[in-house]
């Protein structure tokens, strides 16, 4: 073959081979979405890889001008679109615009858009067009593109499940009047899914049928810290029972049972009373806000009970269940935080505020009580405070050790100086401690004390210089070492 006929058959070889190879491509994968929108729960999803990523409430459309059911997709997007009302001017964008700042088209005129009243949100009110928080459109807006599907469905009746695993429906009304929520439906549906309830409680809670939502739940749906912990609440009085083990969980440790005395006990000396139903111990509710703390609220004409209770350890002790969050912050009871420390708390009827030592507490009162915020309470008292889960605090103040083997309780703060406990110390290391006239000396040395709930406390700089010893104080750690003489180098 002549050498330029070669050389041609090679380059055609050459761009086949390029031009139907396959070539791997290095882009990451754009997440598959979803809107999926269910009009009588008024509640909006969007999916990424099959999962929830964001959840909006939304307005839809009356009864006489309903929103469309089925599967859509986003068919366009606007930014500051214009409204065309039948019949009427257009509305140009900006505040008077029914439809907010973003649109996105999804069937025919119909579209997921903002507002210009957002107490409609949470309504059926609109047109058939879906309404969301303006700040809520604009970032959907921003994370689908045009052809991402949308479904839009009409459920009314919604199994639920407790965070323990119970499960109860929901049942929404029917506001579309397409004759769902019939008495076989909702028979069927909770024979579906294993939820008993008796005859006369199904009778009660279908009565109210399309009137408003309702629960269909073996027992009392209990709340705890605006999460359904339980349904199968047991009422007696005008308490509530739950099984033991749903404190448990709240609690996040093993309780002990006493079957005979009919109580549990969930803290040091701290026991409450029990019901034994089947061979099951259930707690009473009321019993637990009244000694742990928290608030409790009981609705007997809707049979739910709602509790705010936070389990709350101090260095592994449970202290109190009484704590709040406000502005994203938490609150801590300031005396009995205080109390537990070893702090005494004074009140300073001029200034109306809470007072340590010379310090005062910018609290906020609450039913008589003075809460400190955290960053406040670990400045003050050198402790450290860490959420663990929805219903767990841990709170852990410094430890202190003499040799790194006996443990030193009480240590206290006064600004940042840490403070001993006197006679502790004194009777430890081999000291005499004399008090004469309002004075205290250390082996007829006269030594400054700091007195708190009656008990004599010493500066670490003041001990460091009496008894001979070496203070380090590990701030990270939160954790003083005492070292005595024979052990220092």
């Amino acid at each position: 073959m002549p050498r330029g006929r070669f050389l041609i058959a090679i380059l055609i070889i050459i761009i086949k081979v390029f031009l139907f190879s396959p070539v791997e491509s290095h882009a990451s994968e754009e997440p598959s979405k979803e809107i999926i929108l269910n009009i009588p729960t008024l509640n909006l999803i969007l999916k990424e890889n099959g999962e929830i990523v964001k959840e909006y409430p939304v307005a839809v459309g009356k009864s006489i001008t309903q929103t469309p059911i089925g599967k859509f997709k986003i068919i366009n997007k606007v930014i500051n679109p214009t409204w065309y009302p039948k019949g009427n001017p257009p509305i140009p964008p900006g505040p008077d615009n029914p439809l907010g700042y973003r649109w996105l088209g999804f069937h025919e005129g119909y579209g997921i858009h903002g507002n210009n009243n957002p107490e409609s949100i949470g309504t059926f009110v609109s047109l058939g067009c879906v309404r969301l928080h303006n700040k809520d459109i604009e970032e959907l807006f921003e994370r689908v593109d045009i052809g991402v599907p949308v479904t839009i469905n009409y459920e009314t009746m919604i199994v639920k499940e407790t965070v323990y695993g119970e499960k109860y429906l929901e049942v929404y009304p029917d506001i579309y009047k397409l004759e769902v929520n019939t008495r076989e439906n909702i028979t069927k549906k909770l024979m579906e899914e294993n939820i008993q309830i008796t005859s006369a409680k199904f009778e009660r809670i279908f009565s109210k049928i399309n009137r408003e939502k309702v629960v269909f739940s073996p027992g009392y749906l209990v709340v705890v810290n605006n999460k359904v912990a339980s349904s199968k609440g047991y009422s007696s009085g005008e308490d509530i029972f739950v099984d033991y083990k749903i404190i448990e969980k709240l609690m996040q440790k093993k309780l002990l049972l006493n079957f005979d005395k009919q109580e549990v006990l969930i803290g040091e000396k701290c026991s409450l009373p029990a019901k034994n139903i089947d061979e099951k111990l259930f707690v009473s509710l009321k019993s637990l806000s009244d000694v742990i703390g928290g608030s409790l609220n009981i609705d007997h004409s809707k049979e739910r009970a709602e509790l705010n209770i936070v389990f709350t350890y101090l260095n592994g002790v449970l202290i109190t269940g009484d704590v709040f969050v406000l502005d994203e912050t938490l609150y801590l009871p300031l005396r009995l935080l205080a109390d537990n420390l070893g702090y005494e708390v004074n009140w300073d009827s001029e200034s109306q505020e809470a007072v340590i030592g010379e310090q005062s507490i910018s609290g906020i009162l609450k039913n008589g009580k003075t809460y400190i915020n955290v960053f406040e309470a670990e400045k003050i008292f050198h402790i450290d405070v860490k959420w663990e889960g929805n219903s767990k605090i841990n709170v852990n103040s410094i430890r202190c050790f003499i040799d790194g083997r006996i443990p030193v309780e009480n240590v206290i703060f006064k600004g940042e100086m840490p403070y001993l406990p006197l006679r502790f110390l004194a009777e430890r290391l081999g000291y005499n401690v004399f008090w004469q006239n309002g004075a205290v000396s250390v082996n007829g040395k006269e030594v400054e004390i700091y007195l708190q709930k009656g008990i004599a406390y010493i500066s670490a700089d003041d001990a460091a210089s009496i008894f001979d010893i070496y203070i380090g104080w590990n701030t990270f750690e939160k954790e003083l070492n005492i070292i005595t003489g024979k052990w220092q180098n």
